[in-house]
């Protein structure tokens, strides 16, 4: 039908320009974004995953600066250890000397100068140790008394214990069983649960069943918590069967545990935790009042110096595995970073390409359109020359 009022065919030109008006907007916002996704109207499920995703990796990165930031505080601890285990093998050396029966006491006077100058750079390095304003491995708390029962001794201790207090019986022991004079003699201790055993030589012990002036015994337990070492004086009653001496024994406070967050999440799976432990010359075992002095003390702090090292070298082992779980974190949170990006950029990322083609292809359809709608504004003006 032939209309002057209603113009049909520019009201179909009218929707079709606004409708590829329309794509061409969204072609050119997906363009200036790169995104495929701007808006929920675009693609709702691939909106919220790749929120997710996003938030996802997000926590990642965080996750990674955390990692690292634990890999250094651990290197600083580590390497605190390693200066101190240096020190303590000076301190061997030194009382390997003093034990020198060549050496007079003016001599053994000049090596205890030394001695006490690393006694108190140990205390110091531990103090002086920090990351971030936190002291990371100092603890001066840990004590030592002599025994009862007819004994003297003295207990020093060194590991992984809480601060048991008053006196521990120590049990005496053999390999078969039953302790009789002349035999190897099996010492053992229950603290705060954990048993400790140490073996002394028979050729250690005199024919009266009394352990020789000045020696000591080592004991440790089978859970890797720490070592004590017990010196004995030959003024005690002989030892017999099932007979116990007991000591006092503290050793201060327990570790510091620090939880590192090296996952997205917020449960155990995202948490890497690592005890660090206090040390200072007191909780190593060589405290104010050991001294080089004479053949037997410096024999003594020579034995105390083995365990030392022992008990540093396992908090360095443990700092040590901590600092490779750490290291192998940081690889897998590197690649899961990779890969969450990958797959949001497959969810929300345009591709460039397509869009590209699909906006030359709305441009010509509006600039056809547009031509079109003119073209259709000007059939009433023809049907005027009907009226001629």
């Amino acid at each position: 039908m032939l209309s002057l009022i209603t113009n049909t065919s520019a009201l179909g030109a009218q929707r079709n320009l606004a409708q590829t008006n329309n794509r061409l907007s969204n072609s050119l916002e997906k363009l200036s974004s790169g995104l495929r996704v701007s808006k929920a109207s675009d693609d709702v499920a691939s909106m919220a995953i790749g929120s997710r995703l996003e938030t996802s990796i997000a926590s990642l990165s965080a996750a990674a600066v955390n990692t690292g930031q634990a890999v250094s505080m651990l290197q600083i601890a580590e390497g605190m250890y390693e200066r101190v285990q240096d020190m303590l093998v000076r301190i061997k050396s030194l009382s390997a000397q003093a034990a020198n029966g060549t050496l007079s006491d003016t001599e053994r006077a000049l090596l205890t100068v030394e001695y006490q100058g690393l006694q108190q750079e140990v205390n110091r390095l531990a103090q002086d140790t920090k990351f971030n304003g936190q002291t990371l491995s100092y603890d001066d708390t840990a004590s030592y008394g002599n025994g009862s029962g007819g004994h003297s001794l003295l207990a020093v201790g060194v590991g992984h214990f809480p601060a048991p207090t008053g006196f521990n019986p120590i049990r005496v022991t053999a390999p078969d069983g039953t302790y009789n004079v002349g035999d190897d003699a099996i010492f053992e201790v229950t603290i705060n649960g954990h048993l400790y055993q140490g073996t002394m030589p028979a050729s250690q012990i005199d024919g009266t069943g009394r352990v020789i002036d000045r020696n000591s015994v080592e004991l440790s337990s089978d859970t890797s918590r720490g070592k004590i070492r017990i010196l004995f004086n030959n003024d005690g009653v002989p030892l017999a069967d099932g007979a116990t001496v007991s000591f006092f024994f503290s050793n201060g406070s327990g570790p510091e545990t620090h939880d590192f967050r090296v996952g997205a999440g917020t449960g155990p799976e995202s948490t890497i935790s690592t005890d660090l432990y206090g040390i200072s010359m007191n909780k190593l075992g060589l405290f104010t009042g050991l001294t080089i002095s004479n053949e037997a003390s410096a024999d003594f702090v020579s034995s105390i110096v083995d365990t030392s090292l022992d008990y540093l070298l396992q908090l360095r082992s443990e700092l040590g595995a901590t600092q490779n779980r750490l290291a192998n974190t940081q690889v897998n949170i590197s690649t899961r970073i990779e890969n969450e990006q990958a797959a949001k950029a497959a969810y929300l990322d345009a591709d460039i390409g397509s869009e590209i083609t699909k906006f030359t292809s709305e441009q010509i359809l509006l600039q056809s359109g547009i031509s079109t709608l003119a073209q259709a504004n000007q059939l009433p003006q023809q049907l005027l020359s009907l009226f001629q």
